[in-house]
């Protein structure tokens, strides 16, 4: 009767470490998913935040000249605590403006135009110096600018 009793004990401890073990394994994993889990969803968050404080308006959209891209002048608002800002764009042709988009030729705090004036070549008329990005190429396009 103990050897019966011996063989149930052994076996009620394997399987109270096997237990143990698989408790850990699960707490290690849990206690490792939470904060990752709250990480990505902060990342997320934020993301959706910053794309949201931001829009853009598109004043001008002109398609290039016997080729593939649009000129896009748009104004961008970032809220009440800051003013708005005016960027000229260079994009593939229909391609939609997004809400977190920034010019990729120009960027200046005053109104200012652009124009086609080939099929190569874009005029930018503008103040000089109010100018934070002031590209003097893209993608093959001339940028000239005058005042």
């Amino acid at each position: 009767m103990a050897s019966g009793n011996g063989l149930i004990d052994e076996g009620m401890d394997r399987l109270r470490r096997r237990t143990k073990r698989w408790i850990l394994l699960l707490s290690v994993g849990i206690i490792i998913s939470i904060p990752a889990f709250i990480l990505l969803s902060l990342h997320a968050f934020g993301q959706i935040a910053a794309s949201d404080m931001c829009e853009n308006e598109t004043l001008v959209r002109e398609p290039q000249p016997f080729g593939g891209d649009d000129l896009v002048v748009f104004r961008r608002n970032c809220g009440a605590t800051t003013g708005f800002s005016y960027h000229l764009s260079l994009l593939p042709h229909q391609t939609e403006l997004r809400s977190t988009a920034t010019g990729n030729v120009y960027v200046s705090e005053e109104t200012f135009e652009a124009r086609w004036t080939g099929r190569t070549s874009i005029r930018v008329t503008a103040a000089a110096a109010d100018a934070f990005k002031r590209k003097k190429a893209i993608h093959g396009i001339r940028i000239t600018y005058g005042s």
